[in-house]
Parts: structure tokens; C-alpha cells; sequence
């Protein structure tokens, strides 16, 4: 329940968790992607509760390792049918924050790191949680616009500090045994920004090439805008 509960902030369900007001557009979005879901797909690969059943015998790669798991669902983890009720979501949000606080309580830094996050308005570490990029050059490739500035968190942590390494079982169901560990999905960890002071301690700029779509086809040169915080725990 608890790596069901920290993918959900992995995916755009993380804005409702911030910000439970959010929760009926969200709901009524991941109705149509369900319903969507069944339409693409052929009626017997369904139970009977909607979902798509999984086929745990397919051999997949991940980090050069072959596995037979299969990616977690996050209509399946959220219980989501036409029927479902805007109460049962809401509540449903409720109980994956209770998982988080347990996951928080109980995983911890392991050294002294630092990470990085877009900064926008789905993810400001004013909201009560978000999600980091170990490495600077990924949070970068999230933002394909055509703005010519960025800007970008760059986080300070400490050794011993509440964290959620995104490992590959963050993604993938284990019932087979199979997963390969590490973290080779995202090289991302997820944060309870409230437990956290933030200070702001500088602020850096560098002129880079980045792409200004998917495929990798235009480039355009932009201004990439660092600020910089190192954190305490909230006392």
C-alpha cells in the first residue's frame, strides 16, 4: 500500500493530493481515461471490476535485467470506476496520505544530496509534497516549451532526512519476484515539503541548449534560473 501510494505522486494525481480542492475535474478526467482505457482494449482482457487484467508471463527489460512484473495502474491503485463517488475518492486521497506519512516516518537519506524539480505551480515547495530529480540535466528535459527561461529548485538535503527513493518497485508490482532492484524508471525521490525549512541561500544562471520537443528535433538556446535552499526539519 505504500509503494501503491508513493507512485500516485509520481503521476498527476499529485496535484490533488496537494490540493484536495482539485478533486472533482481529477476525478471526472480519470472517469474519461478509464473509459478510454476499456474502448483500446478488448472486452475479455477486463475483470470484472473494469481493470485490465495483467499478463504476468511477458518477459520485460529493466536496467538490462529481464523481469516478468508488470507497471502499477493508478486507476486500479485508486479504485476507479464510472461509479465511483466523489466521497470515495476524496477519501481514498485521505488514505494514500496516511501511507505517505508512514513512508516518511520510516525511510530516511541516506547521505548528504542534492535535487532538483521544475519550479511551476503544480510543483512549488509550497505545496505539502512534490517530486525531485537526482540529476539536474532530467528535471531540464521536463521542460519542453518554448519559454526562453527556466527555473529549477535545487535542493540541499542532509544525511538522515525523511525521503522516498523512487526505486524500480515504486513503478512495477513484484508478485512474480522477479523485479530487478534499483532505480532504473526516473531517477527521482519524493519529498513532504512541509516537514521542511526551507532557506534560501543563492541564486545561480547558465545559458544552455534544450530541446523544444520530444522528439528532440529543434533546439533553442535558454536561460536556466538555479535557486538554490538548504533545509531543516521543522521543529
Amino acid at each position: 500500500m505504500e509503494q501503491d501510494s508513493a507512485y500516485i505522486l509520481t503521476t498527476d494525481v499529485i496535484n490533488v493530493v496537494n490540493d484536495i480542492s482539485l478533486a472533482p475535474k481529477s476525478l471526472e478526467e480519470l472517469k474519461n481515461e478509464q473509459l478510454d482505457s476499456i474502448k483500446t482494449y478488448n472486452l475479455q482482457e477486463f475483470d470484472i471490476f473494469g481493470n485490465i487484467q495483467d499478463n504476468r508471463s511477458n518477459i520485460k527489460n529493466l536496467g538490462n535485467q529481464k523481469h516478468r512484473e508488470n507497471k502499477k495502474d493508478k486507476l486500479k491503485i485508486l479504485g476507479i470506476t464510472k461509479n465511483t463517488t466523489l466521497d470515495e475518492y476524496v477519501n481514498k486521497i485521505e488514505d494514500i496520505k496516511k501511507n505517505l506519512d508512514e513512508s516518511f516516518r520510516k525511510i530516511k537519506s541516506k547521505y548528504n544530496m542534492s535535487v532538483y524539480a521544475v519550479k511551476n505551480n503544480n510543483n512549488a515547495i509550497e505545496n505539502e509534497y512534490g517530486k525531485y530529480y537526482i540529476n539536474l540535466e532530467h528535471a531540464l528535459k521536463e521542460t519542453i516549451t518554448d519559454e526562453k527561461e527556466v527555473e529549477i529548485y535545487k535542493i540541499n538535503l542532509q544525511e538522515n532526512m525523511p525521503i522516498i527513493y523512487c526505486s524500480n518497485i515504486i513503478f512495477y508490482d513484484n508478485f512474480n519476484k522477479t523485479l530487478p532492484e534499483g532505480i532504473n524508471v526516473e531517477e527521482t525521490v519524493l519529498l513532504k515539503n512541509s516537514l521542511y525549512e526551507f532557506k534560501k541561500v543563492k541564486t545561480d544562471e547558465f545559458r544552455t541548449n534544450m530541446y523544444l520537443s520530444e522528439n528532440e528535433e529543434n533546439v533553442m538556446v535558454r536561460k536556466v534560473v538555479i535557486y538554490e535552499y538548504d533545509v531543516n526539519m521543522n521543529s
